[in-house]
């Protein structure tokens, strides 16, 4: 696969702008999620699919040959949607309930839930929440 790189933003054939990273600090900052599109319109067009495979192989090299960490929990769940397609990974539910014990220790939600994928990611599991994409959902913290 021929790649071109600028400005921290790699390219393909397939995809002007598959993936963005920060190359001082081996960071992805950015993979572009070519089947949002295709969530909504219930379509995979074989153009989409081709663009995804060149976006995922991209972001696979990049994770586990160049050792490049993840951003935050938005690249964590685009890569996560990719690998769920082209590798057929064991997935399962994990549901948590919990409790405020001590509320001036307790981060906000977006803050919570980066630091909860961070965790996951560091220990080879890829996190995503489900229904957070609601516009009008409820957080449960501030």
């Amino acid at each position: 696969m021929r790649l071109r790189v600028r400005d921290g933003v790699i390219s393909s054939k397939h995809s002007w702008r598959a993936v963005e990273i920060d190359p001082q600090k081996k960071v992805i900052t950015y993979i572009y999620n070519v089947l949002y599109d295709s969530i909504i319109s219930a379509e995979k067009e074989p153009k989409k699919i081709s663009e995804a495979r060149d976006i995922y192989e991209i972001a696979k090299f990049l994770v586990k040959e160049k050792r490049f960490k993840i951003e935050d929990k938005y690249v964590v769940e685009n890569y996560k949607e990719l690998v769920d397609l082209f590798e057929k990974p064991y997935k399962f539910d994990l549901s948590l309930e919990l409790t405020v014990e001590e509320e001036e220790k307790v981060p906000g939600w977006r803050e919570l839930i980066d630091q909860l994928s961070k965790f996951f990611y560091e220990r080879g599991l890829l996190m995503r929440v489900k229904g957070e994409k609601t516009l009008f959902r409820k957080k449960p913290l501030p």
